[in-house]
C-alpha cells in the first residue's frame, strides 16, 4: 500500500533538514522530482523549513556580483548536440524546465565541490 501524501511530505521535510538533495529524496522515496520540490515549498511556506535567501551574493555591489543574464543566452550559445544532451539530462533529473535543470546541476556540482 503506498504511503500517504502527508506521510511522504513529513519524510521529505525530514530528509531535507538532514541535508539530502531533491533528486536523492525523490529516488529514495520513489516519488517524482516535482513532488519533492512541491513538498519543500509547502514546508517553507508553513515555516517548517528555513526560507531560501535569494539574491544576496548576486546583488549589485556585492563582493560576488555576477550579472544574471538570461536562459535564452544559454540556449542560443549551445550546439544542437549540446541541446539534445541537455534535454536528456532534464529527463534524468525529472525536470520540466531549463531553469530546473540548471538549478539541479549547480546543486550537484556544489555538493561535489564540498566533499
Amino acid at each position: 500500500m503506498p504511503a500517504s501524501k502527508k506521510s511522504n511530505t513529513k519524510k521529505i521535510l525530514e530528509m531535507t533538514l538532514d541535508g539530502m538533495g531533491t533528486k536523492e529524496i525523490a529516488t529514495k522515496l520513489n516519488v517524482s522530482y516535482s513532488t519533492v520540490t512541491s513538498a519543500r515549498k509547502r514546508g517553507r511556506d508553513k515555516g517548517e523549513l528555513p526560507k531560501i535567501e535569494y539574491g544576496s551574493p548576486l546583488s549589485h555591489g556585492s563582493t560576488y556580483y555576477l550579472r544574471r543574464g538570461c536562459i535564452g543566452d544559454i540556449i542560443s550559445g549551445l550546439s544542437k548536440d549540446q541541446l539534445i544532451w541537455l534535454v536528456k539530462e532534464a529527463d534524468n533529473y525529472e525536470c520540466e524546465t531549463l531553469a530546473e535543470v540548471i538549478l539541479e546541476m549547480v546543486r550537484d556540482a556544489h555538493a561535489e565541490a564540498k566533499v
